[in-house]
């Protein structure tokens, strides 16, 4: 198996628990593709969040650039097309993630790292809060997540945006302070075969 990720920039966690559901099915992952939103932090939490409550992926007031992937990414991505097409005809052994690397598959960034398991705390206390009106489609729920959109959501962005960058520069402050470990999780990251819980928890619990 290949998996394809199109994300803002946070996908590292939720990789390590895709291997390990993969793997308890009997899948064998061979290789993670990973296409991201480019734009700056501060402008994605604006882009992001206008094409998420209004299901419009144009120009928010005309100035900021498009959300999500950048359509010459995705036209870009035919390359690794041509790369899992060949392993197809020829043998699929010779595909493995340093194959798909070698054109760009995957970047990681350590400070992210180490960033994405300080903010998971965030979204988990948030999920709990959602979950507690009830299940999709229940009338308080529906009732909280239009209070969110209709206005607090901007202001919690620009926020959390600014807290991302301040998390960032953290973060990376950190990478030159433990290179060894941060490398060591970047390498966790990169392999595509393995325990896939093993690894989410060793990503976690790494301090």
């Amino acid at each position: 198996m290949v998996t394809v990720i199109g994300c803002r920039n946070m996908w590292l966690l939720a990789q390590e628990r895709v291997k390990g559901c993969i793997r308890e099915l009997g899948g064998r992952l061979v290789g993670n593709i990973v296409l991201g939103d480019r734009a700056s932090n501060l402008v994605g939490v604006a882009t992001i969040a206008y094409w998420m409550l209004t299901g419009r992926k144009d120009r928010l007031l005309g100035v900021f650039p498009k959300p999500g992937v950048d359509a010459a990414d995705i036209r870009g991505a035919s390359r690794f097309g041509v790369i899992l097409r060949k392993a197809l005809q020829d043998d699929i052994r010779s595909l493995d993630q340093e194959v798909l690397n070698a054109v760009g598959a995957v970047r990681v960034e350590p400070a992210y790292i180490i960033f994405e398991k300080r903010i998971m705390k965030v979204f988990r206390i948030w999920a709990r809060f959602i979950r507690q009106k009830g299940g999709p489609g229940a009338p308080a729920r529906l009732r909280l997540l239009a209070r969110l959109a209709h206005g607090h959501v901007d202001i919690l962005g620009l926020v959390l945006g600014r807290d991302y960058d301040l998390g960032i520069a953290l973060a990376r402050l950190r990478v030159r302070q433990g290179v060894r470990r941060v490398d060591r999780l970047g390498d966790a990251v990169h392999r595509p075969e393995g325990d896939g819980k093993r690894q989410a928890a060793f990503l976690i619990n790494s301090q």
